[in-house]
């Protein structure tokens, strides 16, 4: 019997627990305090009330009832709570004003369970409403102790009707600056709708020391009307766990901690060390650290705090809000679905992903199926699939180049810099599939919270 956990899930204890329904505790007071009600939604679905959603199938967990009926665990409570107004509370005056506090269940690589506070504001729509529902949601954060919050206001009309959609949202901006939040709010496109049901205003809450958003929402007038029902509505959901892990004694990251910049070990340190030295850093203490993986240093007129780990783990760190920014090769962001944002091409470190194989390779001549030994199989993947090949991808972590001449497999896709690997290997490069070079990622919510430490560092390596 295993005792692990499934992935993406964990266990939480005493304090932990604790911290949790006390911040349930007031979401869930200051929501009633404004005249919201609490409804729950079965953790069961049927996978048919998620027929319009834009979430992909994949990313539902699903089983099958004693009738062969597909159920899904709640990936999205949304829906759920507006096949409930259908259902129960049809007729009801408008507007309704509910909110829940409950788990929603998702496949991804991430985490697979997480805790949500939201809350509807169902049948009324203009600019009163939208205050409404983004003035709560800057409350919610600063009743859990989230005060230095950045709010991120965006519009989903902008590429129908970018006039009609830039007047909402400064509308929008203006009278939440007269209500005391002008200054953690901010207009622009980062805050672009993930979940398709938006029709309006779109919005996105980010904390220090969180990697990602903590609060998401919007308006999505057309939603209900998938149940015969229609309503304008618009409403939010509260991330607890993500906000749980950077608030008070929880954080992550201590409040004024310096900024994290994760570097690739090996070939691309040496041109990083350089890069940084001319802002500042001391390239000896990066190139010789000795048995130390975290090392302090200056940037820029900034304390900052580089790590040095494998190329993977630096686009790892840097997605999960561990580092602010990271240094890695494009072959390895091909590889990967981490959420970052690609800031510059940092120029160094070039070389090329190629196809290769022996002198005169004729696929067509193969029988229809290639085998393709190589490191990067998603490339790989995505590269067989746009020439219209069916491919068997042989992963391997050593030398590539040997695998054709020990017969596993008739042709290579590698990174190659001078190609003299691949000619005394009897190889030759058949197709030059893209260019490589080193990449500065920076963490998207980070980029939003420390935006002036971000941007003095990234104007630190162009």
């Amino acid at each position: 019997m295993s005792l692990a956990t499934p992935a993406g899930t964990m266990d939480k204890l005493f304090a932990d627990c604790e911290h949790r329904r006390e911040m349930e505790g007031k979401l869930a007071g200051l929501f009633r305090e404004e005249g919201y009600r609490e409804v729950m939604t079965p953790l069961l679905e049927y996978l048919s009330v998620y027929d319009n959603s834009p979430l992909p199938s994949s990313a539902m967990r699903k089983l099958i009832d004693r009738d062969g009926r597909v159920l899904v665990l709640r990936p999205d409570s949304t829906l759920p709570v507006a096949r409930a107004v259908q259902a129960r509370l049809r007729g009801r005056e408008l507007p309704l004003r509910v909110y829940y506090l409950q788990s929603v269940f998702r496949e991804t690589s991430r985490r697979a369970e997480e805790m949500q506070a939201g809350v509807e504001l169902i049948g009324a729509t203009g600019l009163q409403a939208d205050i409404e529902v983004l003035s709560l949601a800057a409350r919610a954060l600063e009743v859990c102790g989230a005060g230095d919050y950045v709010m991120e206001i965006n519009h989903s009309g902008r590429e129908s009707d970018p006039a009609g959609a830039e007047a909402e949202v400064t509308a929008l901006c203006e009278a939440l600056a007269s209500r005391g939040c002008g200054g953690h709010i901010r207009a622009g496109a980062g805050a672009s709708p993930q979940i398709g049901y938006y029709t309006g205003v779109v919005f996105a809450c980010y904390v220090p020391g969180a990697g990602r958003e903590v609060l998401r929402g919007g308006r999505y007038d057309k939603l209900h009307g998938s149940f015969g029902f229609r309503a304008a509505s618009c409403g939010f959901a509260v991330d607890i766990d993500t906000l749980q892990g950077c608030v008070g004694e929880n954080a992550v990251l201590p409040s004024g901690a310096p900024l994290r910049v994760a570097l690739t070990k090996g070939r691309l340190l040496e041109y990083a060390a350089d890069m940084f030295e001319r802002a500042g850093a001391e390239r000896g203490a990066l190139l010789r650290p000795g048995r130390r993986l975290v090392i302090p240093a200056r940037v820029a007129g900034m304390d900052v705090e580089f790590i040095l780990a494998k190329a993977g783990d630096v686009l790892t760190y840097v997605a999960n809000g561990v580092c602010g920014a990271g240094v890695c090769g494009k072959d390895t962001l091909m590889e990967s679905d981490a959420d970052v944002r690609e800031a510059l091409d940092l120029g160094f470190g070039r070389c090329s992903l190629v196809f290769a194989g022996p002198e005169g390779l004729d696929v067509r001549q193969l029988g229809g199926r290639l085998r393709i030994a190589t490191k990067y199989p998603a490339a790989s993947r995505a590269y067989a699939a746009s020439r219209g090949w069916v491919a068997d991808i042989i992963k391997i972590e050593s030398s590539a180049e040997t695998a054709p001449a020990l017969g596993l497999a008739d042709a290579i896709i590698d990174i190659a810099e001078t190609g003299d690997t691949l000619r005394a290997h009897n190889l030759a490069v058949l197709e030059e599939i893209c260019p490589i070079s080193a990449r500065l990622v920076v963490n998207k919510a980070i980029m939003r919270t420390r935006r002036r430490e971000m941007e003095a560092l990234i104007a630190a390596c162009v």
